[in-house]
């Protein structure tokens, strides 16, 4: 059985290692703000289907396997986006 997870109008201002880890079902991300996000998302298996995020720190914003789908529009980032890995970019991507 595939799990599912929706965050909405989400805050995080901690100082996290990593953002979310993804391993398998899906992560949906709506209206998610990042003060801080360490390694950012991790996707090793699953679906992370991602809208309106706002990255307020440089580098580390996505880490992708072959196995893994991403959805994603409306990125907000600090500097450019910066995959670790993988081959997905969002569509819509204001670098600031």
């Amino acid at each position: 059985m595939l799990e599912k997870a929706t965050l909405i109008n989400t805050m995080v201002w901690g100082n996290p290692d990593i953002l979310a880890d993804v391993g398998n079902g899906t992560l949906t991300l709506q209206n998610l703000h990042a003060n801080r996000h360490g390694d950012g998302l991790k996707l090793s298996k699953g679906t992370l289907r991602a809208f309106n995020l706002s990255f307020n720190q440089k580098d580390r914003h996505l880490s992708t396997s072959n196995d893994a789908e991403a959805h994603m529009t409306g990125f907000i980032t600090k500097g450019a986006f910066q995959p670790l890995e993988g081959r997905q970019r969002p569509s819509h991507i204001i670098e600031r």
